[in-house]
């Protein structure tokens, strides 16, 4: 920087330097008397002019001083300025990278809260399955267990019935098989019955026919008896006396309980002891020859009553 001071000191210097020269000149043309008065007022006009620069050499240096601290000032306010303009560009740049590593900090963050979210949201959604995949499970337990009671409960209602019918059957059974013994022993009665009332009309007719023979001497004892016994070679056998078709209704229906009309083969001995003829085997199988012609088993009363009177 230029010095202000030396360079208005120079400056007041010459302007001297000039009046001086001037004054000299003019009193070289001047008489003695004349030139002294000149000399003092030249130099008055010296200090005069001296006093005047040294003002104004102090103002100016004033001013210049004034202007230099202006200047020391501006720059040094320039200096701050382009220091906080400096600062406030790097504060800026901070505040702005600040912003870019909040702004990314912020989108991480919404993009982790996004996958948090997605995280939670596939979480809520895997435990309301697995809840619901629970409950579905206890409840097909549930079912099972329900359905394994209502059977067990069906098995044992069965097995309640069965062993009530089971025993029902065999209450009806033993009371069918007590009715049939009672039947069976109701028919042997109503049989033995018969019989006896048959032996009992045999014997009155025995009676009779002893009381006639006493009575017609030993012809009619030797008719008697001739019809009494028949041949051992005969196909046909006979009685020694004829009972009414009445008394062989009767004598038949004892081995005829249920009115069938039919007896078993094996009833012909019995039912003709009752009607009181014995048959011997070769007798016996002549006759169920002529009656079951067809094998069935079985003998009509009417196939028996025609070979009774045949």
């Amino acid at each position: 920087m230029v010095d202000v001071r030396s360079e208005s000191h120079s400056q007041a210097t010459a302007a001297a330097y000039a009046y001086n020269a001037e004054m000299a000149s003019s009193f070289r043309g001047s008489p003695g008397s004349h030139h002294a008065s000149l000399h003092a007022s030249a130099i008055l006009s010296q200090k005069r002019a001296r006093k005047a620069a040294e003002e104004d050499a102090n103002r100016l240096y004033n001013r210049v001083r004034q202007l230099q601290k202006e200047e020391e000032k501006a720059c040094k306010r320039i200096e701050d300025t382009k220091r906080k303009a400096q600062e406030i560009l790097q504060l800026r740049e901070r505040n702005e990278q600040k912003q870019l590593e909040k702004e990314e900090r912020l989108q991480e963050t919404k993009e982790e809260k996004a996958e948090l979210e997605k995280v939670l949201a596939e979480t809520k959604l895997l435990s309301r399955i697995e809840a619901l995949e629970r409950k579905q499970a206890v409840q097909k337990e549930h079912r099972k267990a329900q359905a394994k009671t209502v059977k067990y409960r069906k098995e044992k209602i069965k097995a309640v019935h069965e062993e009530y019918d089971k025993r029902l059957n065999e209450e009806i059974q033993a009371r069918m098989d007590k009715e049939k013994e009672l039947a069976s022993l109701a028919q042997v009665e109503m049989r033995l019955i018969e019989r006896l009332k048959l032996r009992q009309v045999q014997q009155q007719k025995a009676l009779d026919q002893l009381e006639a023979a006493l009575n017609l001497g030993k012809k009619s004892q030797a008719g008697a008896a001739q019809r009494l016994y028949t041949p051992q070679n005969t196909q046909q056998p006979t009685l020694p006396e004829e009972p009414s078709e009445e008394d062989i209704a009767r004598a038949f229906s004892v081995y005829d309980p249920e009115g069938e009309g039919s007896i078993s083969t094996q009833d012909l001995e019995p039912l003709m002891c009752d009607l009181g003829m014995s048959l011997n085997p070769v007798q016996l199988s002549q006759a169920v020859a002529q009656l079951d012609r067809m094998q069935s088993g079985k003998i009509s009363f009417g196939e028996f009553l025609l070979w009774w009177k045949g």
